[in-house]
């Protein structure tokens, strides 16, 4: 085992040799920046760096320039410094993106030595001109995964101008600012992957031709934005507050009907439903079936199946006429076909979904005039607009550009108009249960995934600008609006919303008025299917039993189980005997 341990220890010594040998860095020990402001307007840079090399070898260099706020950047050469104090032009190739100009430039390996490299530029289009005077705004420093020891940049304004105002953001200083130099220094060594930020310098406007770079409105804007950040944020939340204070009172509003007496219209039960609730769910369905049974096409049988709970079985009329049951709707006409023989309700309500019930209801709702496509899709439409125009400081501020901003905000609400109008018009063929003017959970969760960006998004233009108040209220107001959308009153029409309100003041009077027809069965009878489209057949039950002083008898419906009362929403509880009832709810549809 020994010569195990003897080969273990020389490959340890080799690979810490191997080590040395091939860990190579580099430290940029001096940056000047030799910055000359032309008389035509232009930039003439010089950049020359000092770096130190450790362990190698090395045998290129880069520097990326922002191109962002310039119009164009031209490289003239790069070079290295020779030992004879003259400088030796180097092979280089320049890629021009969107955003930045790279320059490559290429030289004999180096490995454990010093050498100084410069580049030189041109710049078109870089300084902004104001009435006020004209100003170059330039990151002059490139951002190295290394270290830079010391930093200077110099300004040399055109003949003819003097330095007006001159400031530096970041880890840069003013150092002299006389006459036409103007010089800067880091405060201090710039760690890898450190900026040194940004210079100002203003100087008298006329010195250079007048003619504004094509990109100065934009940055104009930004700057304007920026400026007036507080005033935005506050009024983002002032609307935020009226737009959830305004639905608040719309709702409430609406709420507020009169105790009407007698049918408003003879629409069909479950239609009544979708008006008022926006969604057909057991409900609908089954105040249907009673007003198909009441008609004379069904019985219903209702079965115990357990001590507190009961089973509804339909059953078909036969022997009925073929043009009586082509006078039906058509979702009467649906249902009539979920029962092809005894079936409970949750069986027909199981194939009403394969049926095209929803769409039947939906369709008929449509024909009546009481809701439209066109301004659930507009509203969505003017949303996504609104969403756009919100969120567009936010994108502007930390894009920094404004091409930048608008195709984010393109994607980004032309993804969510998309998929709210996809919403929208999948919610026409479906059965609608617990779901109608709603999107159901799939598009739910994507557009909540959405949000959630959104709010990501605004946390970390708030850690990086350290700004927290614009990125909170845009977040704040752009939910409220995203959520107007699924406003029902969306989707009505003006003869919708009075119908509504129509059926409102009704079930109000079902719960609270009396009758006034002299044929009280038949009434009740004919209001039944209403009171459990409107969720008020339990206390509608109860109010006529005791106006009447006796149970009702309804010839369409048998009960053989001992359960009692009228609830469809589960309230019944089967435990009381000797009445007659049509009890169940949603955990008894079967």
């Amino acid at each position: 085992m020994r010569w195990v341990l003897w080969l273990i220890g020389w490959a340890g010594v080799l690979g810490g040799l191997l080590g040395v040998g091939w860990a190579k860095s580099f430290t940029v020990k001096r940056y000047e920046v030799d910055i000359h402001i032309l008389s035509d307007g232009d930039l003439q840079i010089a950049e020359e760096l000092t770096v130190a090399f450790e362990g190698g070898p090395f045998e290129k260099g880069f520097r990326e320039i922002d191109k962002r706020y310039t119009e164009a950047i031209i490289i003239e050469g790069t070079w290295e410094k020779i030992r004879e104090g003259g400088w030796k032009r180097l092979n280089h190739t320049v890629d021009n993106s969107d955003k930045y100009v790279r320059v490559d430039w290429f030289y004999e390996q180096a490995q454990d030595e010093e050498r100084v490299f410069k580049v030189v530029y041109k710049v078109k289009g870089a300084i902004r001109r104001y009435e006020g005077g004209d100003q170059l705004w330039w990151r002059p420093l490139g951002i190295y995964e290394a270290p830079i020891l010391e930093s200077v940049v110099r300004v040399f304004l055109p003949e003819g101008a003097v330095v007006q105002k001159v400031d530096a953001y970041g880890l840069g200083r003013v150092v002299v600012a006389e006459g036409r130099e103007v010089l800067f220094e880091g405060q201090r060594a710039l760690a890898a992957n450190e900026s040194f930020g940004e210079i100002r310098v203003q100087f008298p406007h006329g010195i250079i031709p007048p003619g504004r770079p094509s990109w100065q409105w934009k940055a104009d804007l930004r700057d304007m934005l920026w400026d007036l950040r507080f005033f935005i944020s506050i009024a983002f939340l002032v609307a935020a507050f009226l737009l959830m204070l305004m639905r608040w009172y719309f709702s409430t509003s609406h709420s507020e009907a009169e105790i009407g007496g007698g049918l408003p219209a003879p629409d069909p039960p479950a239609l009544v439903q979708l008006l008022s609730e926006g969604k057909v769910d057991h409900r609908g369905i089954i105040s249907t079936v009673v007003d198909l049974a009441r008609k004379g096409f069904l019985k219903i049988d209702e079965q115990e199946k357990y001590p507190w709970k009961a089973t509804f079985v339909l059953e078909r009329i036969p022997n009925i006429a073929e043009d009586k049951i082509e006078n039906l709707r058509a979702d009467e006409r649906i249902i009539l076909e979920a029962i092809p023989h005894r079936s409970t309700i949750g069986e027909c309500i199981e194939r009403l979904g394969k049926l095209g019930y929803g769409a039947a209801l939906w369709e008929e709702l449509e024909k009546r005039g009481w809701v439209t496509r066109v301004k659930p899709v507009l509203a969505i439409f003017i949303s996504a607009i609104a969403r756009g125009i919100v969120s567009f400081p936010l994108f502007l501020f930390m894009s920094e550009r404004l091409e930048d901003a608008l195709i984010m905000i393109f994607f980004i609400q032309g993804f969510c108009f998309l998929l709210e109008i996809s919403s929208i018009w999948d919610s026409w063929g479906t059965l609608l249960l617990h779901r109608g003017m709603k999107p159901d959970v799939f598009y739910s969760l994507v557009i909540l995934v959405m949000y959630i960006f959104f709010v990501m998004f605004a946390v970390l233009y708030g850690w990086y600008q350290n700004e927290w108040l614009l990125g909170g209220s845009t977040v704040l107001l752009w939910g409220v609006i995203a959520n107007e959308i699924w406003r029902r009153e969306n989707w009505y029409t003006a003869a919708g919303r009075r119908r509504r309100k129509e059926w409102e003041a009704f079930r109000k009077w079902l719960e609270e008025g009396s009758l006034l027809e002299e044929d009280k069965q038949k009434a009740i009878e004919t209001y039944l299917p209403y009171a459990i489209a409107l969720k008020v057949e339990k206390s509608f039950i109860e109010r006529i039993e005791k106006e009447l002083g006796s149970k009702l008898e309804l010839s369409w419906y048998t009960r053989s189980s001992s359960s009692t009362g009228w609830s469809v929403g589960g309230s019944g509880d089967g435990r009381q005997a000797g009445g007659q009832g049509f009890s169940g709810g949603q955990g008894g549809v079967r």
